[in-house]
């Protein structure tokens, strides 16, 4: 593309096809958004809960294989937050991804009869760990919740939306 006499191709995308440093930095914890997040591990020994992470996806779903017209619609994914890896192209030009653990929405979560949104994390998604597995979303994207484990079914956890700070 860059031989093509008039291809307008931004400084961005010239950047991209080079591909990334050889080096990526991980991360514990990292402030965005209003939120600070911390790895799981991370906080295993606090008395806070800053691991939650929510993502509104805009997706197409089917209501069965059979269904042949898909909706549009937001979807709601509910993770917790394993990784932080920053990814450098350049000193300017860095992308901050989220590694998580994510609820399958198809047999994980729920809402009660009081519309709490309820998540159980024995049934995640990418467990194989395979290539087509997308685990990772970018640190922009996410937003903070965190979890409340119901006294009654011991494996499923409320989820309680956060509020972002100094906004």
């Amino acid at each position: 593309m860059q031989q093509t006499e008039n291809a307008n191709i931004s400084d961005e995308v010239k950047i991209l096809f080079v591909a990334p440093d050889n080096w990526a930095r991980r991360y514990s914890g990292y402030i965005i958004n209003g939120f600070r997040f911390h790895t799981k591990q991370r906080e295993e020994s606090r008395k806070t809960q800053n691991s939650g992470v929510s993502l509104t996806a805009y997706t197409q779903s089917y209501a069965s294989s059979r269904d042949r017209r898909p909706i549009s619609g937001e979807v709601t994914f509910y993770g917790v937050l394993t990784d932080i890896i920053e990814l450098r192209y350049s000193n300017d030009f860095k992308f901050v991804l989220f590694k998580c653990n994510w609820v399958d929405n198809n047999v994980g979560k729920r809402q009660d009869e009081f519309k709490f949104t309820l998540v159980n994390f024995k049934h995640l998604l990418y467990q194989q760990n395979r290539m087509s597995d997308e685990p990772f979303i970018f640190a922009s994207q996410a937003q903070q919740v965190w979890y409340i484990q119901d006294l009654i079914e011991k494996d499923w956890h409320i989820v309680v939306e956060t509020t972002p700070r100094d906004l």
